[in-house]
């Protein structure tokens, strides 16, 4: 007897007799759908930008997060900075891409084999294992995701799905793309004598551009104030620098309230330029605000 026959004789041999009928197998998986909470993973962290960020720097994605599409270039650049990288990329001829200020970077559309970094959008990233999903299409060719050394991609966070079956439910009676790929974490191996190569089926480098959705809280005399999700325990306010001193006035009148705050929760404040003003033209400040408990 052969080693393919020992293996189907056991499969045989362990099923049950007889076959429960197709009707019953069908209701037993229905089952598992009809509560999915009671099966599905719970997330760590309450929001779910910051469960996905978890579960993907975990696998060696690294992040930036962006108020609008208007910082990647500026973005992009700083990431080919820190790296060493020439300021030139292969960039996914999508509209949305190629309508940005790319002054300062060398772009192209075509993805050479020896490609070292190349930008592209994802449709939805997966909260539960960190993944991003990205379908293939005119302005998205496929080989962007595979052949460059530094894999830098675009995720709106509004995008964000809790489980890997709601991007099925989302598919459902959609069209079906040509090639769908789910991404977790950079390419690397361990076949070979155990030992980690990185970049061994794709890029050896993942890095996310993740823009998160303004909850503007009011507008008075052209300031914009403007908070958004908590990431990885900090909380994000942008304000726009010509604006900085009558935000200071408004904070001036919620001094008896901030008083009372500090009762409850010490904030360390950190601030970095980090980008232009689109429609001025002017820096930008992002606070930083991160909470400790007392005694910290």
């Amino acid at each position: 007897m052969s080693a393919r026959d020992r293996i189907l004789a056991a499969i045989r041999a362990a099923r049950p007799a007889p076959l429960p009928p197709a009707e019953a197998i069908a209701a037993e998986a229905a089952a598992l759908l009809d509560a999915p909470e009671s099966v599905r993973p719970r997330p760590v962290e309450a929001v779910l930008a910051a469960e996905f960020v978890r579960k993907a720097s975990a696998l060696g994605t690294s992040f930036d997060h962006l108020p609008d599409r208007a910082a990647i270039p500026l973005a992009v650049k700083r990431y080919l900075d820190t790296h060493g990288l020439p300021p030139a990329l292969a960039l996914q001829p999508a509209p949305a891409l190629a309508a940005l200020d790319w002054t300062d970077i060398d772009t192209h559309d075509s993805v050479a084999p020896d490609q070292t970094a190349a930008l592209g959008l994802a449709l939805w990233g997966i909260a539960e294992t960190g993944s991003l999903v990205i379908h293939s299409g005119a302005d998205a060719p496929i080989l962007l995701s595979f052949l460059p050394l530094h894999h830098i991609v675009v995720l709106e966070e509004r995008s964000l799905l809790p489980h890997l079956e709601d991007y099925a439910a989302r598919m459902a009676g959609q069209p079906q793309p040509r090639n769908a790929i789910l991404i977790t974490g950079p390419s690397g191996t361990t076949d070979i004598e155990g030992s980690y190569v990185r970049g061994a089926h794709g890029p050896g480098f993942l890095h996310v551009l993740l823009l998160f959705q303004l909850v503007v809280l009011g507008v008075a005399g052209g300031v914009r104030l403007a908070v958004v999700h908590a990431l990885e325990g900090r909380l994000l306010v942008v304000l726009d620098l010509v604006d900085f001193l009558l935000v200071a006035v408004v904070v001036l009148r919620l001094a008896g309230v901030a008083l009372v705050l500090v009762v409850f929760v010490r904030h360390e404040v950190s601030v970095t330029c980090a980008g232009h003003s689109k429609a001025r033209g002017i820096p930008t400040l992002f606070y930083t605000l991160r909470r400790f408990p007392l005694g910290s």
